[in-house]
């Protein structure tokens, strides 16, 4: 054997063994693919190359088919399992999987994790695949967190890392939602009549609404208007169904004909909404019954709506929930409702409007922003770091307001809070989770501003804010009239503020490089200053060509 023939067969042998390595982790993840399926020791970890994880099993998992390590993720037997860090980057976020069941029952783990990240990181999570039949909530060590709202799939994000315990347990729903439609009523044909099926309810959540009204014509949405062309009696169905496809039904019958002149007038707005009793649950509140026609009659019906989100402004009817009230009592009667299934030391928002027989509903009562009770220091509830749930800022009244998720040690957060550039305020607070800005300074009309609470803000038990927070708003001159993100629908303002917090945030990372991009400027303002001193010599000399170079007048003979 010649040398050239040993150095060939020494590398064939090295070039095998370091195949044999490398497929060490798959000889530990396949078995046999009979009745075996695929095995996944505890030892392998698996590394999806955009998620900035590192994945792996607390103890031996046998699979069917197929296990796949996406880019962001993991497909076993088509469950998808997504994850990802941000900001990206070293060190990997480690998740162990300690609970795979994607078809468990009700009230059981379908994914467990025990998970790791550091400080001011967030690490998204995303499950499909899951039960059609089924929706999820996301417990974070112990504590209810979120429920997702598509049937099959979960997703959800942390911010304030250490190790958590994370599990995502299924909630079967086989009850179906029960529609409301309302009352019968009478109607003259062609009037026009607001069918309002908001008061209907379910264990999860509501997902489509759909009206028939017993003349051919159908249309979606929990409150509608509709007028029927002829006389006669019409069955008006509301369907309503959940996110897994259960339905409810519910029937009203319309009686229209000529009927007498129509009741346009509304019942009178309730002015004095109050809270008269407060618990970690509930809310006991009271106010004075208007009439029917403005102050004259008895009304017919009340609508009693609290949110957790609102402005002292209002609140949006179409998504608060409904609170069961009696009917109403002759105008000047002290009426009462209490509201119950609330959560401790979680600020609220209620409104009233009231309705009659047709019904015609009077404007939004008095907005009563309620922070309830403190529950046990040791709950759940208790224990989960706060988080600042909205910001609005009103130019008119030179003021920005700020909700926390709980109640707040105000000099904690008042010694937290940064508001630049160059501005003088005061913080006054209209509830533990309530801050109010009041700015002295003269705000320069179209500047930005940063409002900016560092983690150093703690709730009242020491638990400091989930992520530090950043708001950027714009000057805007004194009589304006600009509108405020107050004044915007809900449906806009909240992403609005979403939107504005992330772009704040980025704001913070760009003054660091301010003083560089400050000098650039005025060096290009110098060489703007030069060039338009040019050109004015340019014209000076009373010259139309275009030539490069332009004799100059002399002194004495330059025009006046």
């Amino acid at each position: 054997m010649t040398w050239w023939q040993l150095r060939k067969r020494t590398w064939i042998v090295i070039v095998t063994l370091a195949a044999a390595l490398l497929a060490l982790p798959a000889v530990q993840l396949l078995a046999s693919t009979g009745s075996g399926g695929i095995v996944v020791e505890p030892g392998v970890i698996f590394r999806p190359s955009q998620g900035w994880a590192d994945i792996a099993f607390a103890t031996q998992q046998r699979f069917a088919s197929q296990v796949i390590v996406r880019p962001t993720g993991l497909t076993i037997d088509n469950v998808f399992f997504d994850i990802e860090k941000l900001p990206r980057g070293l060190p990997r976020a480690l998740v162990t999987i300690t609970d795979w069941a994607p078809a468990a029952g009700n009230g059981s783990a379908a994914l467990g994790l025990l998970v790791s990240s550091e400080a001011n990181t967030t690490v998204w999570f995303n499950a499909s695949g899951l039960r059609r039949d089924a929706v999820y909530e996301v417990h974070v060590d112990g504590a209810l967190q979120t429920r997702s709202a598509t049937p099959g799939e979960v997703s959800f994000s942390w911010s304030a890392w250490s190790i958590r315990n994370i599990a995502i347990r299924a909630y079967v729903d086989t009850t179906p939602p029960v529609a409301d439609a309302g009352p019968d009523r009478d109607a003259a044909v062609n009037q026009s009549l607001t069918f309002d099926g908001s008061n209907s309810r379910d264990d999860t959540t509501i997902v489509r609404y759909e009206w028939s009204f017993g003349d051919g014509s159908v249309v979606a949405g929990p409150v509608v208007d509709h007028a029927f062309r002829a006389s006669g009696q019409y069955p008006v169905t509301l369907t309503v169904w959940d996110a897994v496809g259960n339905a409810g039904s519910d029937t009203v019958s319309i009686q229209v004909g000529i009927g007498p002149a129509l009741d346009s007038v509304p019942p009178g707005s309730v002015g004095d909404l109050r809270l008269v009793g407060l618990g970690p649950d509930f809310a006991l509140l009271e106010w004075t019954a208007p009439g029917d026609d403005g102050a004259l009659g008895v009304a017919t019906v009340y609508d009693l709506r609290v949110s957790p989100v609102g402005t002292p402004e209002g609140i949006d009817f179409g998504t608060a929930a409904p609170i069961p009230t009696g009917p109403p009592g002759p105008a000047g009667t002290l009426e009462r409702a209490n509201a119950t299934g609330l959560e401790p030391d979680t600020l609220y928002w209620f409104a009233l409007r009231v309705g009659d027989e047709v019904p015609n509903w009077s404007p939004p009562s008095n907005i009563l922003e309620v922070l309830t009770a403190h529950g046990p220091p040791n709950s759940s509830a208790a224990q989960r770091p706060p988080a600042v749930n909205g910001v609005w800022y009103d130019p008119g009244a030179g003021q920005v307001d700020v909700i926390f998720s709980k109640s707040m040690n105000r000099t904690s957060v008042e010694t937290a809070i940064l508001l630049g550039p160059n501005v003088t305020f005061d913080a006054t607070w209209v509830n533990d989770a309530h801050l109010q800005i009041v700015i002295h300074t003269e705000l320069v009309h179209g500047a930005t501003y940063l409002l900016a609470i560092d983690s150093a803000a703690v709730d009242r038990l020491g638990n400091p804010l989930a992520t530090g927070f950043a708001y950027r708003f714009v000057g805007v001159r004194a009589g304006e009239g600009a509108p405020s993100i107050a004044g915007l629908p809900l449906a806009i303002a909240i992403p609005l503020i979403a939107g504005l917090a992330g772009t704040a945030a980025a704001l913070t990372i760009a003054f660091a490089g301010l003083g560089r991009t400050q000098r650039k400027l005025r060096q290009l303002r110098m060489i703007i200053l030069a060039q338009a001193r040019r050109i004015k010599d340019l014209r000076g000399g009373g010259s139309r060509r275009s030539d490069a170079r332009v004799p100059a007048v002399p002194p004495r003979s330059r025009r006046k």
